[in-house]
């Protein structure tokens, strides 16, 4: 997917993820603003799992690690607390640093909807350094101390947690496509449930 088409695309859904009103005054108005910012959130998501390379450097000028990270405290908050969300948000950090650590390799980009591109190394510390600032690494030793400890298989929220430090730390034993593919068909069956829930399909 190339964003240069859509311009202005990016900024604008990251600043509906931080959208609040000044003054708030009912319990509706929250469920909104969570609204706004989880359809936001999973807007960013799709667009950084398939985007170009334009779109992971706009991403990072923008903030989006550290987006991530907030995310991810949101969801796993008191008032929230949503399992669905926290999983596709530590499916997108997944997938965030697997491809600027390793970019994207696609053999027949004539019959595949994504685009190859190089690692960008030079994006690495940077994001690493955004996801930090914002309490990113504390949130997953969270996850996994309190989340999922005896549910020990790829849909837990345990494992996620793991994959994604992984993925921040670029400690894959295998490179490449094989846990790029992992992620995108993670983030986007998280997509598709989450979706399905909140419209109860």
């Amino acid at each position: 997917m190339k964003t240069s088409s859509i311009p202005n695309l990016i900024s604008s859904i990251c600043k509906l993820c931080k959208f609040n009103f000044e003054i708030l005054i009912s319990d509706k108005e929250v469920l909104i603003i969570q609204d706004i910012r989880n359809h936001s959130i999973r807007s960013l998501g799709w667009i950084q799992c398939h985007g170009d390379n334009d779109a992971q450097s706009q991403l990072y000028k923008l903030g989006y690690a550290g987006m991530m990270a907030v995310a991810v405290g949101i969801c796993g908050g008191y008032i929230a607390n949503n399992n669905g969300d926290i999983k596709l948000a530590l499916s997108s950090i997944g997938c965030f640093f697997s491809r600027i650590h390793e970019g994207r390799q696609i053999y027949r980009e004539d019959i595949d909807e994504d685009i190859s591109f190089p690692p960008q190394p030079e994006l690495t510390k940077p994001s690493e350094e955004q996801f930090e600032e914002e309490g990113g690494n504390e949130e997953i030793e969270a996850l996994l101390i309190d989340k999922g400890r005896n549910e020990f298989d790829d849909e837990s929220i345990n494992v996620r947690s793991i994959k994604a430090k992984y993925s921040i730390l670029n400690h894959f034993s295998k490179k490449q496509n094989i846990y790029q593919k992992q992620y995108e068909c993670q983030y986007d069956e998280d997509r598709k449930i989450s979706f399905r829930k909140q419209w109860k399909y």
